[in-house]
């Protein structure tokens, strides 16, 4: 069997990014924001304008709120942004989507670039303009779906559990985990029986089946 240390380690990189983001523990950054009287479909109506501006992709949308992505640059991965209204208060937060472990304040800006460009959507919107997107964005609603913006979220016992479930066989994701659960057990075997972690000798890679030329010249497969 053909063993391939650094395959191992990028798989190991893979796994724990899974897990982080399967428990929660990724960068996030919110706030609440008080609506001041402003009615909620109005001020749901400013904020979908106000994502259009920062350029956000709106993936979902409902009376509640919305879902969004922000643009993804060279430097960075993009945020899934939600927007929540819930009596008096609206709650914005921005977490990432690349697995990263520090955003270097990347979501903090996400929330306050809405935060400012809010304000000046709002003061440069006329009455009679509002009001017609506001009443385009009502009619564009699917308002007898299930709000997913009102779902409870998981808990963090369901999210290990189903980060677990990534290594069992089902019918429909049957050999992605088998040869995932293989190489991560070969991996450990490895170590047990004395290969460095980061930097195994090659006596124990060519002993595990490495691919090592003068073995491969006499027949050995």
């Amino acid at each position: 069997m053909v063993i391939n240390v650094l395959t191992f380690l990028i798989y190991l990189q893979q796994i724990l990014t899974l897990f982080i983001m399967a428990i929660g523990i990724i960068p996030k950054h919110q706030e609440e924001i008080p609506l001041h009287a402003l009615p909620p479909l109005e001020f749901l109506t400013i904020a979908t304008e106000t994502a259009k501006r920062l350029n956000w992709t709106i993936q979902y949308q409902s009376l509640s709120g919305f879902i969004a992505q922000s643009d993804t640059s060279i430097i960075n991965s993009n945020s899934k942004i939600k927007l929540f209204i819930e009596g008096e208060t609206a709650t914005i937060l921005s977490e990432s989507t690349g697995g990263e472990m520090i955003d270097f304040n990347k979501n903090k800006k996400n929330v306050q670039a809405f935060l400012s460009a809010f304000t000046t959507v709002q003061s440069g919107i006329l009455p009679e303009e509002l009001s017609v997107k506001l009443q385009g964005l009502y009619d564009s609603l699917d308002l007898t779906a299930a709000d997913l913006l009102k779902v409870s979220a998981e808990s963090a016992t369901q999210k290990v559990k189903n980060f677990f479930s990534l290594f069992i066989p089902k019918r429909d994701f049957f050999f992605t985990p088998i040869l995932v659960d293989l190489n991560l057990l070969i991996f450990i075997a490895m170590m047990i029986s004395g290969a460095d972690f980061i930097s195994p000798s090659s006596e124990i890679l060519a002993n595990w089946g490495a691919n090592f030329r003068p073995f491969i010249s006499v027949g050995q497969y």
